[in-house]
């Protein structure tokens, strides 16, 4: 039984889940990102919701946003404006995979790998990062 509503857990649905700043969880939620990088593993495999922070990765954003000579997140730019205008959106922000301050979507944990010796993740996974936890999603 929940400690704040007299409702059993079953009966609500209660849902684990992950908060992810945006485009990440657009990216996790449309299914072009398999990895997220965190500092903690987890034991837990199976559905989660994806909660999309309200800050933006203005970075990123960018680099979706513009095609630009040497952006290793090229391919998948030309990935992501493919699926947003084939659902019918002019452009990936207004998509509501990426509202901010929500719940987007999900996405299954399927495993959990720490990451090798510095300098090997980028050559074994595109979005993996060195000294992280590599969360491996499917969508």
């Amino acid at each position: 039984m929940s400690d704040y509503l007299d409702i059993d857990d079953e009966e609500v649905g209660v849902m684990k889940c992950l908060s992810i700043r945006q485009p990440w969880a657009g990216l996790i939620v449309l299914g072009l990102k398999d990895i997220e990088n965190r500092t903690w593993g987890t034991s837990y495999r199976g559905e989660i919701a994806i909660h999309a922070g309200k800050r933006m990765d203005d970075d990123m954003a960018e680099d979706l946003d513009h095609k630009r000579a040497m952006n290793p997140f090229e391919r998948i730019r030309v990935r992501l404006w493919d699926r947003v205008f084939a659902d019918g959106y002019n452009d990936w922000r207004e998509h509501p995979a990426f509202a901010r301050g929500a719940i987007v979507g999900t996405a299954h944990i399927v495993g959990c790998t720490e990451t090798p010796a510095t300098g090997h993740a980028a050559a074994a996974e595109f979005w993996g990062q060195d000294c992280a936890i590599w969360w491996r999603l499917v969508h």
